[in-house]
This record gives C-alpha cells, sequence and structure tokens, in this order.
C-alpha cells in the first residue's frame, strides 16, 4: 500500500465541490520528496482528526494513500 507521510499542518479545512474536505500539508512522499500539498478527506471529522493532531503533537502521521490523497500545489 502506498503511504504519504504528513509533517504539518498548513491551512483548513476546505469543503471541496463534491462534498469531500481536504486540508493543506506538509506530505512526504515514498521518494522522500517534501511537498506542500492537498490532502482529500471523505468526512469533515476526518480531516479536523488529521489538523487537531499534527497542531498538537510533535509527531508526523503516516497516512494510506487509499483513506486520503495528496494533490501537488505548485
Amino acid at each position: 500500500m502506498e503511504t504519504a507521510v504528513l509533517y504539518r499542518f498548513i491551512d483548513g479545512p476546505y469543503e471541496d465541490v463534491d462534498g469531500t474536505w481536504y486540508c493543506i500539508c506538509l506530505v512526504g512522499d515514498e521518494d522522500e520528496n517534501v511537498l506542500i500539498s492537498e490532502v482529500n478527506f471523505e468526512t469533515l471529522d476526518d480531516a479536523l482528526e488529521v489538523k487537531e493532531t499534527l497542531t498538537t503533537t510533535l509527531y508526523v502521521l503516516e497516512v494510506g494513500l487509499d483513506s486520503c490523497s495528496t494533490t501537488t500545489l505548485n
């Protein structure tokens, strides 16, 4: 399973037009690239949980890309 590492929460959550939610985060991929990316979530609760975890702890989160997806912002 592909994974991504979420290092820092930057902004959000925002609701997309299709009813999903996304946050802007600092993300590391499997190739060890660190990017500012949109991280998509199915529910607002999932997005808020990631926001709270990344803003209140020193830990990073490793997430499966089947549970969320990332889009690189350029």
